[in-house]
C-alpha cells in the first residue's frame, strides 16, 4: 500500500496508523502513541526493515545494521546497548554482549547449531545451558531442558503443511492432535483420555470451544475481530461495545448490568470507568499520556507530579500528605522519601541488579546476585546473612537463614517441587499425576492429603488428615452429586480427599 505525504489510514483490527510523513518516511502509531520507524520504503515491493522504536516522551529503542539488514546492535535510553554477533558458517545469531563505552563487557546470551544451521543449544547468562533442540527433515523433534526434561514431537503434513500430531515429554504428559482444515476445527486428546475442541473462523480467531470437561464456549466478533459476545457454558452470556478505533466502550454482563469506558483523546488510556453500582473511577492526563490525577469512588484524590520523562518524582495523596521519588537515567529507584519524611536509597551494580537497600535509620543490607540476578545472599545490617542456591533456569533449591538453618527443596525436571526438607530434617513430599496436577502431599507427621480432580482439572474440596477422629461417632448424607470423597490407605493413615 502506497500512502501520499502527510497521508495516514487507521487499521482497527491492529489499533495502529500506518502514516506517510511530509517527508516520505512511513511510521506505524498505536494509540499510546508508540511509534515504529522504518524509513524511506520504496515502490519495488521489498522488505524494509525497522529501525526506530520510540514513545512520546523520547524514549526509544534504535537498530543498527549492515548494508545488507543483518541486526548488529540494539541501544536503548539511558545508554544501554547490545552488540549481536554472527560467528557462524551459516551466519546465524551465536552472541548477544553487553556493550559498555563501545566495548562488549559481558555475553547475555549464546546460541549453538547443528550442521544445517539448525539451533541446538541456548546458553544463557550464567553460562548454563537451558535448552536443547535435535530435529528430523528439518522440524524439531525433540526439545530438553537442562533438568531432564524432554519433549517429543511427531509430525505429518496436512493441508500441504507440515503440523504436529503427537506430543508427548518424559514426565507423563501425552497429548495427540486432530485437524479438520475445512471446518478449521481442531482436537486435543491428553494422557487421561480427555478431549478438548477449538474452532476459528477464515482469520485464525477462535470462536468456539470445548475444553477437557465439557464446557462450551461461543464468541462472537465483529469485523475488526472485537470481542462482541461471549456465551459461557451455562447459556449465560456477555456482551461488549467499542468504538471505531476498536476500544472498548461498555461491557454487560448476563444480569444486564454495564460497566462503561471513558478515553483520553484517541488514546487507549482510560479517563472514566463507570460501575453498575453508580461509582466511578476517573483519572486526567497531560498531552503526553503522563498521568497527573485520579479520583477513586469517593472522589478523594492522588495527584502526580512528573519529570520532563514522564517518571512520577511528587505523590500527593487525599490527605495532602506528599511522597518523593528519585530516578537513575534507567528509571530505577534511587530514593523514596515518605509522607514522614523519611527516606530509603536503592543502590544498583553495573547490571541494572538492585544491591543495596538503606533505610531511614542509615541501616544497609546488601545483596550479592548472580550474572542473571539470582539472589546469592542477603547480608542484614545486624550482621546476620541469609544465602541461597538455585537451579539452571533460577528456581530456589536451598535457603539458609540468620541462625545457619538451612530448607532444601527438590525438583523435578519441569521444576515442580518434589520435596521440602527443613532445618531439623523433616520433610515435606510432593506427587503429580501424568497431567501435571498435585495428587498427594506427605506431610511432616506422616500425614497424608490426596487431591482428585473432576474432568475439568478442578480440584474437588478435601477433609484434613484429622478428620476421621471427630467424624467417627457422627453419620453423615453427601448429596448425590456431591464432588466429595473419602478414602483411606491404612487405619493408622488415613487419606482424605
Amino acid at each position: 500500500m502506497t500512502l501520499q505525504p502527510g497521508e495516514r489510514i487507521y487499521n482497527p483490527h491492529e489499533q495502529v496508523y500506518l502514516v506517510c510523513t511530509e517527508g516520505g518516511h512511513y511510521i506505524l502509531q498505536t494509540l499510546d502513541n508508540l511509534f515504529f520507524y522504518f524509513g524511506e520504503v520504496p515502490d519495488t515491493n521489498t522488505e524494509v526493515p525497522l529501525q526506530r522504536i520510540e514513545n512520546v516522551l523520547g524514549h526509544f529503542l534504535h537498530f543498527t545494521r549492515t548494508p545488507d539488514g543483518t541486526l548488529t546492535d540494539i541501544s536503548a535510553t539511558g545508554g544501554t546497548r547490545v552488540h549481536l554477533h554472527y560467528d557462524n558458517p551459516l551466519g546465524r545469531l551465536t552472541d548477544i554482549k553487553r556493550v559498555v563505552n563501545n566495548e562488549a563487557v559481558e555475553t547475555l546470551t549464546q546460541y549453538r547449531y547443528d550442521e544445517h544451521g539448525q539451533l541446538s543449544t541456548v546458553i544463557n547468562r550464567n553460562g548454563d545451558t537451558v535448552r536443547s533442540f535435535s530435529y528430523a527433515d528439518g522440524l524439531m523433534v525433540t526439545h530438553s531442558n537442562a533438568l531432564g526434561l524432554g519433549c517429543h514431537y511427531r509430525w505429518q503434513t496436512l493441508g500441504d503443511k507440515p503440523r504436529v500430531v503427537e506430543h508427548w515429554t518424559s514426565d507423563g504428559e501425552h497429548y495427540h492432535f486432530r485437524y479438520d482444515l475445512d471446518s478449521r476445527t481442531s482436537w486435543a486428546t491428553d494422557v487421561l483420555g480427555r478431549e478438548l475442541e477449538v474452532r476459528y473462523n477464515a482469520d485464525h480467531r477462535v470462536v468456539a470451544s470445548r475444553d477437557y470437561g465439557g464446557e462450551r464456549y461461543a464468541i462472537e466478533l465483529d469485523e475488526h475481530g472485537n470481542m462482541v459476545g461471549l456465551t459461557l457454558p451455562d447459556g449465560n452470556r456477555l456482551q461488549f461495545k467499542y468504538d471505531e478505533f476498536s476500544r472498548l466502550l461498555e461491557e454487560t454482563d448476563p444480569l444486564g448490568r454495564k460497566t462503561t469506558y471513558e478515553y483520553h483523546h484517541l488514546t487507549t488510556l482510560v479517563t472514566q470507568v463507570s460501575y453498575p453500582d453508580g461509582s466511578t473511577w476517573r483519572a486526567r492526563y497531560d498531552d503526553k499520556g503522563n498521568l497527573l490525577a485520579e479520583f477513586d469512588a469517593l472522589g478523594q484524590m492522588t495527584e502526580y507530579l512528573n519529570s520532563d520523562d514522564g517518571l512520577p518524582h511528587r505523590i500527593i495523596d487525599a490527605t495532602y500528605k506528599s511522597k518523593y521519588l528519585w530516578w537513575n537515567t534507567l528509571a530505577q529507584v534511587e530514593r523514596y522519601q515518605d509522607c514522614s519524611g523519611k527516606s530509603t536509597y536503592y543502590r544498583y551494580d553495573e547490571r541494572q541488579h538492585l544491591v543495596a537497600v538503606t533505610d531511614a535509620l542509615n541501616q544497609t543490607t546488601t545483596l550479592a546476585r548472580k550474572p542473571d540476578g539470582e539472589v546469592l545472599r542477603i547480608s542484614h545490617p545486624d550482621g546476620t546473612t541469609e544465602s541461597f542456591t538455585y537451579n539452571v533456569y533460577g528456581q530456589v533449591l536451598s535457603h539458609t537463614n540468620g541462625k545457619g538453618q538451612t530448607t532444601r527443596l527438590m525438583r523435578t525436571a519441569r521444576g515442580l517441587p518434589s520435596s521440602r526438607q527443613d532445618a531439623k530434617g523433616q520433610r515435606v513430599r510432593y506427587e503429580y499425576d501424568k497431567a501435571q496436577r498435585l495428587t498427594a502431599l506427605f506431610n511432616e507427621n506422616n500425614a497424608t492429603y490426596s487431591f482428585a480432580y473432576d474432568s475439568s482439572s478442578t480440584p474437588i474440596p478435601l477433609l484434613p488428615p484429622d478428620w476421621f477422629r471427630w467424624a467417627e461417632p457422627h453419620s453423615f448424607v453427601i448429596p448425590r452429586h456431591s464432588r466429595l470423597s473419602v478414602s483411606q490407605a491404612r487405619p493408622a493413615s488415613p487419606v482424605v480427599t
